[in-house]
Order: structure tokens, then sequence, then C-alpha cells
């Protein structure tokens, strides 16, 4: 079952990136956690998940690059983090480009910055997928979920990000 997610910085950020659509959904099977989808046209690595995760006051406890084990090339940055009330939270996001799925890579901020820059104008969106894991033990059951689902949404990202190129909208 999907649903708008209308939680107090929805509409917010929705207005922040008006007059473009974005999708923020909240998606669940009535067992598990909720993922929460977010997907907004954004230029490659303006804005980086783990770094809104620390502003917000949540600890990163890990970060990595993660790729399902299909052959599908995808590839993103998974990072769990643990927030005032020690909750976990697993958060999966990557850039989808035409090309594939960019992913921010460990390199020192300058060539961060460089390969961003090289990056402007392509057209991109950020593809954000989150859910609670509860504890720390829980973790590893949401982060297979999320492989999953990150699966699932890429191929429709892609045709997502297809017509705004073909169509302009």
């Amino acid at each position: 079952m999907a649903r708008e997610v209308d939680s107090s910085d929805a509409e917010p950020t929705r207005k922040e990136y008006a007059p473009a659509a974005i999708v923020y959904r909240s998606y669940s099977n009535g067992q598990d956690a909720p993922v929460e989808l977010f997907i907004a046209p954004e230029s490659v690595g303006a804005d980086s998940p783990s770094l809104c995760a620390w502003y917000m006051g949540s600890v990163v406890v890990q970060k990595s690059v993660v790729s399902p084990p299909d052959k599908s090339g995808l590839r993103f940055n998974r990072i769990v983090s643990r927030g005032a009330e020690h909750q976990v939270d697993i958060c999966d996001y990557y850039w989808r480009t035409l090309d594939g799925s960019v992913t921010e890579q460990p390199l020192g901020i300058l060539k961060q910055r460089l390969a961003m820059l090289l990056r402007a104008g392509e057209p991109s969106f950020r593809v954000e997928m989150c859910m609670s894991a509860g504890t720390a033990g829980e973790a590893a059951g949401a982060s297979e979920q999320l492989t999953e689902f990150a699966r699932l949404v890429d191929p429709e990202v892609r045709r997502m990000l297809q017509k705004v190129v073909d169509t302009g909208r």
C-alpha cells in the first residue's frame, strides 16, 4: 500500500522543489516497517542524505556503497544512523542518470566537488529510500528489504527520467 508522506517536513520539501513534481511516498506491506521513497530532480551530489542526517541530530554509524546481488549494475550509498531516541534508521540513496546510478565516492572533498562539477547540467534524479530498523539487531533484515526495494524501483526511475529528457517535463 502506498500513501503520500504527510510528515511536518513534507509540504516544505514539496515547495522547495516546486514547480517540479516529486515522489514522496510511504510504502507498506502491513507487516514490516514502511519504506519512505523520495525522488526529486537534483544535480548529482547536490545534497547528501548522510550530511542531512548529521544536521538533524542523528549519528551516522555506518556508511557504505552497496550493490544488489543481481547483475543490474545498480549501486547506491547506504547510511545507518541512530537518532536521539536510539532509533536505528537505514537509508539507501543515489543519483539516477540515464547511464545508471551515481554514488558518492570516498574521494577527497576537492575531487568530490570536481566530479560533481563535471556532471553539472546532466539530467538526474536523487532517489532515497529509508526505513526504521528499530534496533541494531533488526538492521540486517531492513537492509535486505531496502536492497530489494531499490532493485524494483530503479527501472521505474529510469523510465521517469527518460520521459523527462524526451518531453522536457
